[in-house]
């Protein structure tokens, strides 16, 4: 569908909904969002949630079937594949004749103070205590926001409780109303409306303001949660990302440290020089990210316990290890068993010895390009290496390549893949080229 005809059809389904907007082609929401949505749209221009993630999941993991349901519905109406959705707040007219947009913070507060309190107590609520900021959203009219009244979406959550008037008939009902996009009459009327987007992108942000009581109206003074460890913590658990937030003088905090690296090892990087200098919280870094060690005490890096955990958990460690290690045959062996490629880091002593060089063209052929000259001509590292990968043969010592015995016996193994690294002369011999297709075709 071309992008006018997405516009109109969307302005459309607006327009069915009795919805007044702001200006023709756009449709103004407010949600009400934590801080840490707020610093990752400033860091990469987008939130796009996801339910498992949610924090109020986190805190009722029973709402997830409720909550996969209207993001399903979502994705039904509007061809979409969003895993969550921003949920956000409209008012409806008294009459039920409208859905209206809340023009201004004054009129958003105000309207939540007055008339929609009872129906968002408890939300407002867990909302402060997560350091929640209020959102004046706006976005192109090109979508349906699936609206519902805030009472009947929380008639929806588990536990369902037919309290009057709601009867068990109005489950179907609302819910059938939610999958095909229709604004349902609500059964108790709130005049909240709830609506929904896929995402928030900086351009989609008119204003950020602070949340405040709902009961006077008067701004919530900020609590600095970045320096609240148990907070950073829980929310570093659904996102490690926020760790990068987490406040200068946590990272001074053995404790925070410890579980933090657990989290993402890279954030050792973080610590002060101290920390970073602690053997039980850098050997907890490398085995959650092996490359942890490049951030840690140079002491640190000569640990042959914390360089062992490091190599078996990314061979790439090895380069960052203290400079001995690199020529430990032990530790290497450790390294190229996980990765062949580690043998790139090894130091040129272990790249001329033939067990080690065995054991990384086993775990991944081309790591032959690392080993010493002797060993590129060398034929049973060669044919491991080709075993594991045909094409690391084009690594092999010219002399193999014009080595016609050996090109013959390496293409029972690979096929056409080794015949196109050998000399020009073998690779246009009728008899290898037989050989060679018929060997391919087996492997087809």
């Amino acid at each position: 569908m071309a992008n006018n005809e997405q516009e109109n059809d969307g302005q459309k389904v607006q327009e069915d909904m009795g919805i007044s907007a702001v200006g023709r082609n756009t449709i103004k929401l407010w949600s009400v969002q934590s801080r840490a949505v707020l610093d990752m749209i400033k860091n990469s221009g987008i939130y796009i949630p996801d339910n498992r993630k949610s924090f109020f999941v986190s805190e009722n993991p029973e709402l997830i079937k409720l909550y996969d349901f209207v993001t399903d519905s979502f994705n039904k109406v509007n061809g979409t594949d969003y895993k969550g959705l921003i949920f956000s707040f409209m008012y409806a007219t008294p009459d039920q004749s409208g859905i209206g947009e809340f023009s201004n913070y004054e009129d958003f507060k105000l309207f939540l103070m007055n008339i929609g309190r009872n129906a968002v107590e408890t939300f407002w609520e867990k909302a402060v205590q997560n350091d929640s900021v209020v959102f004046e959203l706006e976005y192109e009219k090109n979508f349906n926001p699936i609206l519902i009244d805030i009472n009947d979406f929380q008639f929806l959550m588990p536990p369902v409780l037919f309290f009057p008037p709601y009867q068990q008939s109005d489950v179907y009902d609302i819910q059938s109303c939610l999958s095909i996009g229709e604004y349902s009459l609500p059964v108790l009327p709130s005049m909240l409306v709830q609506a929904h987007s896929g995402y928030i992108r900086m351009e989609n942000i008119v204003n950020v303001y602070d949340i405040f009581d709902i009961a006077s109206g008067k701004p919530i003074k900020r609590k600095n949660k970045w320096e609240d460890m148990d907070y950073v913590l829980k929310q570093a658990k659904q996102d490690e990302r926020v760790l990068e937030h987490a406040d200068k003088k946590l990272w001074h905090k053995k404790e925070f440290v410890k579980e933090a690296v657990r989290i993402n090892g890279f954030v050792l990087k973080y610590a002060v020089e101290e920390l970073r200098a602690d053997r039980e919280i850098v050997l907890e870094a490398v085995k959650n990210s092996g490359c942890a060690i490049a951030f840690a005490a140079k002491e640190m890096q000569w640990d042959k316990e914390i360089v062992m955990e490091a190599v078996k958990q990314s061979y790439a460690a090895l380069k960052d290890v203290g400079e001995a290690w690199r020529g430990n045959k032990g530790i290497v062996l450790e390294a190229v068993r996980r990765n062949g490629k580690a043998l790139m880091y090894a130091d040129e002593t272990l790249r001329d010895d033939k067990e080690v060089v065995l054991e990384a063209v086993k775990q991944n052929g081309y790591a032959l390009q690392y080993a010493g000259k002797d060993l590129l001509n060398d034929k049973e590292t060669v044919i491991e290496a080709i075993k594991q990968s045909p094409r690391s043969f084009m690594y092999a010592d010219t002399r193999l390549h014009n080595d016609r015995k050996f090109v013959y016996e390496a293409i029972k193994i690979g096929g056409n893949e080794v015949l196109t690294c050998a000399s020009d002369t073998l690779r246009m011999d009728e008899e290898l080229m037989a050989e060679a297709k018929l060997i391919s075709e087996r492997k087809e």
